[in-house]
């Protein structure tokens, strides 16, 4: 059934005898309304699907549906309940006006009835559900304002503990390195003193060995302390990315499937090549944890994005051109309270044997002192997904050029067979 195109109100008869519909037609003024006509009520499923009427009259008498189940479809979806829908009773159907009300029934009208007093109802009506979506309309937006600050409220708050954690962890790591290198000095100052295989030179090299770890781990909260920028380059992503994943590969659980998607020419960005491989490690690492017991797919998907203003705002960098690397695992995901945490310097899910807790620590750092930004999704047995974006620069010529030449968009897939 086809109707024209027009700006009058579209009214839906829904009536299932043809002299009721008639008689229907004959009191509406077709120069004021649209009409079309549902026969079988069954039809209202389909018909609204792709055409949605500024109101309903429903004849409540049919013996395939009730007109409460009608309403009860109306009000389950967020579209359609905003459509104003007179009832059209007898005197016998009067009983059921209760219900038909409580129901989301618009208003009523008991035949007969006459021209004047339908024509006055449906206007009503019709202010009625303008007014209705109106209203829906500011509160959606107002639910869109808030849920908008909220999260730049939340973004901001969690920035400035990250900062304030970086600034004492900072200091801190300052003061240990000073006492490491004193250690470190009278403990090759002591081996020097000693005569060559002296027992106690194994000894002194292993302490000497443990500050040296402990020296990496200081460097590491340096970095998220944003006080250590490292040695930036201008850097091709895609063979890097696809020279670190080539590594992770060799250690995949078998059932942990490595999926990688590029999309775009690959751009170009001004970073320590070191520290991407230490933020890709530390994000694909965490992925195959969360998936080691039942398995999974490990999705890495680097893109190209601009940020306008918007979207600068709420990742609060600067307006431009960025690259957007996604890790996404299908893993048992995490709730609120630790994805609240998970930035936390020392802070990890793991045994104290296992692990340190600055791998997530450092990887905030090292994006945003590369003027990027970071963002996480994640839900209980839903997976995670961690999204970084780093802001790219000027094509870079070079004889060492590197950059993918497989075209726009390719699809790689590591995958270990499934045990």
């Amino acid at each position: 059934m086809l109707f024209k195109e027009s700006k009058k109100p579209l009214i839906m008869l829904a009536e299932p005898f043809q002299k009721g519909r008639k008689g229907l037609a004959d009191q509406i003024d077709s120069a004021e309304f649209d009409l079309c006509f549902i026969p079988d009520i069954l039809d209202i499923f389909s018909f609204i699907e792709t055409t949605v009427p500024d109101l309903i009259l429903l004849d409540s008498r049919n013996a395939k549906v009730s007109g409460v189940d009608i309403l009860n479809f109306l009000q389950s979806h967020p579209v359609y309940r905003r459509i104003p829908v007179i009832m059209l009773l007898n005197l016998a159907g009067k009983k059921d006006l209760p219900e038909f009300l409580e129901k989301g029934a618009t208003d009523y009208l008991i035949k007969p009835f006459d021209a004047i007093e339908l024509r006055t109802r449906i206007k009503i009506a019709l202010r009625l559900g303008r007014q209705v979506s109106a209203q829906t309309k500011d509160n959606q937006e107002l639910e869109k304002n808030l849920t908008e600050k909220n999260q730049k409220e939340e973004q901001l708050r969690l920035s400035q503990k990250l900062k304030a954690i970086g600034t004492l962890a900072g200091g801190i790591a300052h003061d240990m390195n000073k006492s490491l290198s004193a250690i470190q000095g009278c403990l090759s100052s002591a081996r020097e003193k000693l005569s060559p295989g002296n027992s106690i030179c194994d000894d002194l090299t292993k302490a000497s060995e443990g500050v040296k770890k402990a020296e990496n781990l200081i460097e590491r909260i340096l970095i998220f302390s944003r006080q250590r920028h490292g040695k930036r380059v201008p850097l091709s992503v895609v063979p890097m990315l696809k020279e670190s994943l080539s590594v992770i590969r060799l250690s995949l659980p078998a059932n942990v499937e490595l999926r990688l998607e590029i999309n775009g020419s690959g751009q170009w960005i001004l970073a320590d090549p070191s520290q991407l491989h230490e933020v890709l490690a530390n994000l694909c690492a965490n992925a195959i944890e969360a998936m080691r017991q039942e398995g999974g797919i490990l999705q890495v998907t680097l893109e190209e994005i601009h940020c306008d203003q918007p979207l600068a705002l709420l990742y609060e960098v600067k307006e431009g051109n960025y690259l957007k690397l996604t890790v996404r695992d299908t893993g048992c995901g995490m709730d609120s309270a630790l994805k609240e945490r998970i930035f936390d310097p020392f802070f990890t899910t793991k045994s104290v044997d296992q692990g340190t807790g600055i791998g997530l620590s450092a990887v905030y750092g090292i994006v945003k002192s590369h003027e990027g930004a970071i963002a996480v999704s994640s839900e209980t047995g839903s997976g995670t997904r961690v999204s970084l974006i780093l802001p790219t620069i000027k094509h870079w010529k070079s004889s060492s050029d590197l950059r993918s030449e497989d075209g726009p968009v390719e699809k790689i897939n590591w995958s270990s067979e499934f045990t």
